[in-house]
């Protein structure tokens, strides 16, 4: 299995599942890069990529739909930097999956209505997390790195491949 491969399909069975509807604003909200042209039609290229960036205007509808798209997926925060705020969801064990995510909610909202300020988060697969810890994933991973600028506007989503470590 090639960087990232389970992702994709994971990413696909999930995007299966959506109506016509659904589909099309999904695809409103997330255009295809230029670097998976013919992607959404089935006439991409085939390459596996390591690394991609996504730069959009951000909205709040944008990274709602965004974090419920990758919380469907099977991620979960790992990391989350905002003003005056660091966060390692692994450290908080009193607080099952559904309480980090209001927390992570919690915290974007404040950002959100704030003038200024960034925000970094990193989401992996939930089941995964534990050998992200330690730093000894058994299996290829695709994390995806959400920054949030509020100066600017933009919502930039990093997604990268990590090899397996054996």
């Amino acid at each position: 299995m090639g960087y990232g491969e389970e992702t994709i399909y994971r990413f696909g069975d999930w995007l299966d599942t959506l109506s016509p509807e659904e589909r099309t604003e999904y695809r409103t909200l997330f255009p295809e890069p230029v670097t998976w042209k013919g992607w959404w039609d089935d006439e991409d290229s085939g390459e596996v990529l390591e690394h991609v960036e996504l730069r959009q205007k951000l909205s709040d509808q944008r990274l709602d739909a965004l974090l419920a798209s990758l919380y469907n997926m099977g991620y979960r925060p790992w990391q989350a930097e905002l003003p005056g705020l660091d966060m390692n969801f692994t450290e908080m064990p009193v607080a099952d999956q559904k309480r980090q995510m209001e927390i992570l909610h919690m915290a974007l909202g404040m950002l959100m209505n704030a003038p200024r300020g960034d925000a970094c988060i990193m989401m992996a697969p939930g089941d995964m997390l534990p050998d992200l810890i330690s730093d000894t994933p058994r299996k290829d991973v695709q994390l995806f790195t959400i920054t949030v600028r509020r100066p600017t506007a933009t919502l930039i989503v990093d997604m990268t491949a990590y090899s397996a470590s054996f």
